[in-house]
């Protein structure tokens, strides 16, 4: 009989609690592997600029240690419970608007549409006005994107502008920081 792997019992739409989500650095070697197969695979980048992208395990290395380093821009890893799940961005921050763009990527797909993402964002957002003391967040999200659209709106996000260029149609999306 197959063992069955601790992760499979959360198809069974249990909720995701606050709690579950955690955000930290990421440094172990094996969490880059999972990460690698994230920003390569299609299905997971279809709505991101990584859609169109190849990315090696060096670019991608030197992409986390760059982030690590960074006192402009924050990089965590999304985590339910000890099992890492995704990516979240803040930053490069622009000091003359004192604001940040954050950017995400949920790349377990047993986490998908289960709230995940709006969870990172509540965390990152929380980050960006009390650690990094910024006035506004931004985002965006593919006009497609339903589900990311819906994670930026639950956490008070307003849409700001339609973009459309020759590569993406995008919502820009701001929250201001309300004790500024």
């Amino acid at each position: 009989m197959k063992k069955k792997n601790k992760l499979t019992k959360i198809k069974d739409k249990t909720k995701i609690k606050n709690s579950d989500i955690s955000l930290k650095k990421i440094k172990q070697k094996k969490l880059i592997q999972k990460y690698l197969k994230w920003v390569n695979d299609k299905t997971i980048t279809k709505f991101t600029e990584l859609k169109k992208i190849k990315i090696s395990l060096k670019i991608l290395q030197n992409y986390i240690i760059e982030k690590n380093n960074s006192k402009n821009e924050f990089l965590f890893g999304i985590f339910y419970k000890k099992h890492y799940i995704g990516n979240i961005k803040i930053g490069p921050i622009n000091i003359k608007l004192n604001s940040a763009p954050i950017g995400y990527i949920i790349g377990d797909k047993l986490f998908w549409n289960r709230g995940v993402a709006t969870i990172a964002i509540k965390k990152i957002v929380n980050f960006g006005f009390t650690k990094l003391k910024l006035k506004y967040i931004t985002s965006n999200s593919e006009i497609k994107n339903l589900f990311s659209s819906r994670a930026l709106i639950t956490n008070n996000f307003k849409k700001i502008k339609k973009e459309i260029n020759k590569n993406r149609k995008l919502f820009l999306y701001s929250i201001k920081n309300p004790n500024k």
